[in-house]
């Protein structure tokens, strides 16, 4: 479970680090929308993708670059969870 919550700790930073409007951990949730409730773009999507992809040393499968896996944070969540090896 540590894990788990380090990782879920480690994404609402690069969450926040990248959003166009000031949220905190507490406006974050498994429902939050990236485009709807904080007003990302195509391209703050993708420095999402990057900064994921950097901070947990995996890379997202092409197939895999849809909203069904990448439009709100909990599906971001549960995308990383099965692609980074819980130690």
């Amino acid at each position: 479970m540590k894990v788990v919550n380090d990782i879920d700790a480690r994404l609402k930073s690069i969450i926040i680090k990248n959003a166009k409007a000031e949220i905190t951990n507490e406006d974050i949730n498994d429902n939050s929308d990236f485009i709807g409730d904080f007003g990302y773009d195509s391209i703050s999507i993708m420095q999402i993708i990057i900064d994921v992809e950097k901070e947990f040393s995996m890379q997202f499968d092409d197939n895999d670059l849809h909203l069904a896996n990448l439009g709100n944070y909990g599906r971001l969540k549960s995308y990383i969870l099965r692609k980074v090896p819980l130690l």
